[in-house]
């Protein structure tokens, strides 16, 4: 059975539904904290942003996220977001592949 709830040191993450080719978690990021740069070889990720704000690094380009915000991680694009507000921000994350088990992250560096 895969984990259901894990702490990192960006914050934490919690499995709120998952099926064969799909799962679904809540991301909460810390103030001033950022998740790996990486990317995935067999899911896309769709995010939405529940609470606070967000800087996002996707193949390249910067961009700024707020809640209300949505935006969709293909698969194999490198990626990474950080808190740039002063309470957590939470985001609500939709992976849908073949593979959405953590073994799917391949991590860049910070």
């Amino acid at each position: 059975m895969s984990e259901k709830f894990c702490e990192r040191p960006w914050g934490t993450w919690e499995v709120i539904d998952q099926g064969p080719w799909y799962k679904v978690k809540r991301l909460t990021v810390e103030s001033n904290k950022s998740i790996s740069l990486q990317y995935h070889i067999h899911r896309s990720e769709t995010w939405a942003i529940t609470q606070g704000r967000g800087e996002v690094r996707l193949d390249g380009d910067t961009f700024q996220v707020k809640q209300g915000d949505t935006f969709v991680v293909p698969i194999g694009a490198v990626h990474k977001i950080t808190n740039i507000s002063n309470i957590p921000l939470i985001i609500i994350e939709v992976q849908c592949g073949e593979i959405t088990d953590e073994n799917d992250i391949v991590r860049l560096g910070k």
